[in-house]
């Protein structure tokens, strides 16, 4: 009898040890434990957004417009410029596996503008050329980083605002300038596949925007890079969109009109008046803009060859 009952127990003893480890193995435990309902569900697409703009045209607010659309977290976002000139770009879009790409609309990228696969939904973003400008000129005096040679970027930020907005405006396609950015966004815009966005149609009425025309942005953004949103969800990216992003500043339209002189402005139609008129910035210029857009197409067959001249003083004249 008392050997029955040390058996059993013995037994006893193995089978609850036994069901402790098992119950503590990490593979059993994946199989039991279900995945917590607050962790966020992977977003799976087999399309890739490729958005490319035009430097100081708000990369960082049509970035956080496809983020807030997408409700993706950062690292679903790939920044091409830590690989650009170092890895061969078609191969990092092919393999990454991100939802997001986002770089500046270099020449790097020509592979892409005629590409009409099903693999990549394309956007340029874009921006009045004479804000843009102004905007460039702020980030030169700021940081002393340009496409252009640091000697250069450091003569230019010795200048008076006035001759260093002058020299900006005018730079030439090799360094480039506005003029080289907007005729890449006119060969772009050629393909019917690629998602022309505009700052001040994005941007709201705290920068100078109209609000439904801001909505209505927000609408043809989501439905390019195929989402659907509810009204109450574009309400509350137009009510979160403005500001906010790493290198904003003022984030305002129609700055040129009062911080261009006659001169710069005649520059601007001499420099990339075509582009304003192809791009539906000319209208902006207020009464008479069918005449002025007239007189941007005579400025603009020349363009090419025509550099600073009126606005040009010695020392501007020196820098390149």
């Amino acid at each position: 009898m008392f050997l029955l009952f040390a058996s059993l127990s013995v037994v006893l003893c193995f089978t609850t040890l036994y069901s402790n480890q098992k119950a503590e193995s990490p593979y059993m435990a994946t199989q039991i434990v279900s995945k917590p309902a607050s962790e966020p569900t992977p977003i799976k697409r087999s399309k890739k957004v490729v958005c490319l703009t035009v430097p100081k045209t708000g990369t960082y607010l049509v970035e956080k417009a496809i983020k807030m659309i997408t409700d993706i977290q950062g690292k679903k976002v790939f920044d091409l410029t830590t690989v650009r000139g170092k890895k061969d770009l078609s191969v990092v879009l092919r393999e990454e596996n991100n939802l997001l790409f986002i770089d500046h609309l270099l020449p790097d990228y020509d592979f892409l503008r005629d590409e009409n696969s099903d693999e990549y939904i394309k956007i340029i973003q874009i921006r009045d050329p004479r804000d843009m400008v102004i905007s460039q000129v702020h980030w030169m005096k700021k940081t002393e980083q340009w496409w252009m040679p640091l000697e250069t970027i450091k003569k230019a930020n010795q200048l008076s605002f006035e001759e260093h907005l002058s020299f900006v405006i005018g730079l030439p396609k090799e360094h480039y300038g506005a003029q080289f950015f907007y005729n890449q966004v006119l060969e772009w815009k050629k393909n019917p596949s690629v998602f022309i966005c505009r700052f001040e149609d994005l941007v709201g009425p705290q920068g100078g925007g109209d609000r439904k025309i801001q909505e209505a942005s927000i609408a043809a953004l989501a439905k390019h890079i195929e989402y659907s949103l509810s009204d109450e969800k574009i309400t509350y990216i137009a009510d979160h969109l403005f500001g906010g992003t790493r290198t904003f500043r003022s984030g305002l339209i129609g700055q040129w009109k009062t911080v261009m002189n006659a001169e710069q402005m005649t520059l601007c139609q001499r420099m990339f008046g075509k582009q304003l008129i192809a791009l539906g910035y000319a209208e902006n210029e207020g009464e008479g803009s069918f005449v002025k857009s007239v007189i941007l197409q005579l400025f603009s067959k020349h363009s090419e060859h025509i550099f600073v001249q009126s606005t040009a003083s010695p020392r501007f004249l020196q820098i390149l």
